[in-house]
Parts: structure tokens; sequence; C-alpha cells
């Protein structure tokens, strides 16, 4: 009797392995026709104890995300091969008296028969009564043949892969292109990975961001916020990088020692702090702030600088000439070296010394303009120039028409004239011409309404002009 028993319990295993068999290779034919269009393959690697996600994208299989898993014992092996995947439950009852009673499973995905992806096993349906033991053997080998996931993994395929995904179980000491995550450690009934409010064990891993760029910019040059930003996941070495966002721009206000909301322009000097985050379910939202100065460091610029010829008593040294770095004018800043015709060193001179300057000698000034940046000292312009001046022809001006005596001698006559003359032009005397070197000459009477001509002359030549007077 016994005999029978045991030949029937043989007989009803038998079945229910064809019947499992059967089943898994319909659920896998009806798979195989959904996996063509699944955008994403799993690939387990049995040996090293890690799964890694690939996501279809510009005509290549990419690797995006790595998982820790816990596959089967080598007593209880993981098939391998390449599967479809099946049916999915948000928690399912696994296990069973061979494998030491049930349990319970959250976000399982099957992958071939009884075979399934799914948490980290909970002794009952409650989120509580995770085995801690069981989670921190992540990595190795430890199930009856199911691929164990942390929560927050489970619930990616869960949340990401249809029925019908490609699913690929192997074996290689290579643990995938991603690596294999770092392990973190329970010790409460909570899946530390859980991202339910209220998970007192809850240590799922911040995105980190980094920043390889320039904390400095050139003012009114272009600057992206985002480019050189990536970000990752380090729960599952996934690449986050086009989910960062910038979170916040502040621009330091000296007055009131305090930052304030703005937008980072570079017309605009000064410090800014610039906030990045990266907000994803399936990590702890990571921020990241850096500070930024825009400064104005290049070498300044000089212009309107060049060679002229001037009259000689003339003045003003720097005539148009202007200076200025991109973010301000420097133009009265500049300093500027004149040496004149005769000496052999140049003297020092402000902008305003400067344009206030004569050149009083006939000949060839040497003009050095030279400003350095505010910021930069360092960095500095200078241009050299010749001014070359000329003596020009003075300049006989009558004030009024001097009444003279027709009794007067030929002297006083002279003399009314003189005073009523003005000399100007470079190099000659300048004011009352009464003793600036004036002659009168050709033939004249003191008597009615005459002319004189008058003749000055100075170390830059003769000059002569037609004058007036009246005799009475």
């Amino acid at each position: 009797m016994n005999n029978i028993k045991t030949t029937g319990k043989r007989v009803l295993a038998v079945m229910v392995t064809v019947v499992m068999i059967f089943t898994a290779t319909a659920v896998q034919q009806t798979g195989t026709a959904k996996a063509a269009s699944a955008k994403y393959w799993l690939k387990v690697n049995a040996q090293r104890g890690v799964v890694t996600a690939y996501k279809y994208s510009g005509g290549k299989w990419k690797p995006v995300r790595a998982m820790l898993a816990s596959v089967g014992k080598a007593s209880t092996p993981t098939v391998m091969g390449t599967y479809s995947m099946g049916y999915k439950n948000r928690w399912r009852k696994i296990g069973g008296p061979d494998m030491g009673g049930y349990s319970y499973g959250q976000y399982v995905c099957q992958i071939t028969g009884g075979y399934l992806f799914h948490s980290v096993w909970y002794y009952t349906r409650s989120k509580r009564t995770q085995s801690s033991s069981e989670f921190n053997k992540l990595g190795r080998p430890a199930s009856h043949g199911c691929v164990r996931l942390a929560t927050i993994d489970a619930k990616w395929i869960y949340d990401h892969c249809k029925s019908g995904t490609k699913i690929t179980v192997y074996k290689s000491s290579k643990a995938g292109p991603l690596g294999k995550p770092k392990a973190l450690k329970s010790h409460s009934g909570w899946d530390p990975t859980d991202p339910t409010k209220g998970n007192p064990n809850f240590k799922l891993r911040k995105a980190v961001i980094k920043v390889k760029k320039a904390r400095t910019v050139q003012y009114g040059s272009s600057y992206k916020l985002l480019k050189g930003v990536t970000a990752s996941n380090p729960n599952a070495n996934e690449n986050l990088t086009g989910r960062v966002k910038v979170y916040s721009v502040k621009k330091w206000n000296n007055s009131k020692k305090k930052y304030y909301k703005a937008e980072l322009s570079t017309q605009k000097l000064g410090t800014y702090k610039i906030t990045y985050r990266v907000k994803y379910g399936y990590c702890r939202t990571g921020y990241k702030t850096i500070k930024v100065r825009v400064i104005d460091t290049a070498t300044p610029s000089i212009s309107n600088a060049a060679n002229r010829t001037v009259a000689a008593g003339s003045s003003n040294a720097v005539g148009s000439v202007t200076a200025k770095q991109k973010s301000r004018s420097l133009t009265s800043r500049m300093k500027v070296y004149i040496t004149a015709p005769g000496e052999t060193s140049a003297t020092a001179y402000t902008y305003s010394q400067a344009k206030a300057y004569t050149f009083s000698k006939e000949g060839t000034y040497t003009v050095k303009y030279y400003v350095k940046n505010v910021y930069k000292p360092y960095r500095a312009a200078s241009k050299t120039v010749t001014f070359t001046s000329k003596l020009s022809s003075p300049q006989i001006s009558q004030s009024s028409s001097p009444t003279v005596n027709a009794a007067d001698t030929r002297d006083t006559v002279e003399t009314a004239i003189r005073q009523s003359l003005t000399i100007k032009g470079a190099g000659g005397a300048t004011g009352n011409a009464d003793n600036a070197g004036i002659t009168l000459s050709g033939t004249w009477n003191v008597t009615g309404p005459q002319t004189a001509t008058v003749t000055y002359t100075g170390y830059e030549g003769p000059v002569t002009q037609t004058v007036n007077y009246t005799v009475q």
C-alpha cells in the first residue's frame, strides 16, 4: 500500500512537472514576440550575483542599471538560459513546504516557471517583517532558485519591465559593464531600500552630483549651467545625468552680506551660488551646491591712440584716447608717460594732468598710455605714439582803431597803434603787443583816416598785416 501511494505520488509529481514545463514554454513563447518590442533586457549573472538592465536606444542595447541579487544555491540553482518575462504581482506568496514554509515577496515578476524576480522574502505580508539576515546575503547565492533583490530594485523591474521583457541568466567572473553595487546592511525587519514613508530603517543612498567645470567665468562669456554636471545613483551604478535640474541660483549682495535669488548673468560681476538637484524615485534626492564667480580678468584695451601733429602751444596729450576692460571704463585710470623734445626720460602724468599738458616746444613728443586691469593688475595694456609739435603762424588782431592827433609825433602814433593790437599764435607772445616786436612800415601820413602796415617778427618768422588808425 505504501508502495502504491509512493508510486502515485511520483506519477503526480511527473504530471505536475510536465504541466509546469508546458506552462513555462507557453509563457516563454508568448513573451518572445513581446520581447522584440520591449525596451529593456535583463541579464542575470548568477556567478557574481548581479542583474544588469539594458535599454534599447539608438539601435543598441546599453547598460543602464546594476542590481545586487541572490540567486539559487548550489543545491537549488537558478536555471540558465534566455526567457521572456511572464506574470507580475505586487505581493505574492512564495516558497512552500519543501522550502521550509511559505513566505511573501514584493514586486514579483516571473522569469520562467516557478523562477521569479522578487524582493528578499517577508515572514508575513507586512513590510516590517522582512528577514534581515537574508537581505544581508544579497550578492551571494542564497535562494531556492529565484532571483532575490532589494525592494527598490525589485520595484524598478516591476515598474519598468513589461511582460515579455527578455531575460538572460548566465555565469561570468566579470560582474558586468556597470560593475557590482555596494551592499547595504539591514538591522531590522524593514528593507533599508524600501521607500515607503515611515521606514525606520531607510538607508538608500542619495544621488551623487558632480560638477566638473570652472568655478570662475569671464565677464561677457558664455556659461551653461548644466554643462559639465553629471549625476549617478550609487545604489545601482545608474547614470542620472539627464535628471539633473538647477534647483536654485542666488547672488551675493555685498552691502547686505546675504545671498538673494537671482539669474546668473555673465554681464553682472559677482559671486553666484548654484544648487543642483536630482529627484528620482529609486534613490534619495541628491543636492550639490557650488559657487561661481563672474570676473573680469581679461587684458584691457586702449583705443584711438595714434600718431598726431599738433600746434605748438596747444594742450591735451590724451585727446580721444580711451581705455576699458570688458566690464568697465578705465580711461580715467590711465597713466600717461611723456618724453618731451630734448629729454631722455619720460615724466609720468595722471589722466587729468595729461589732458591739461601743453606742447610748449617745437619737435617730437613720445607719449605712452598705460592701464592695468582693476582685478588682475599684472594684466596691463600699453600703447606708444608720437606727437609732432609745429609752430603755427601768429595772428595779429586789433581790438579797436586808435585815434591820434595830427600834431602827434610818429613815436606817439606808433605807440597808440601797438597798444590796440594783440598777438596770438604758437610760439608768439599773447596779449598786448606794446613790447611784442611789432614794427610799422610803409608810407603813411598823420592826417585823415589812415592805414598802416604792421609787421610782427618772432622766432617762427615775420607776419605782416594792415591795421587802421584815425587822425583828428
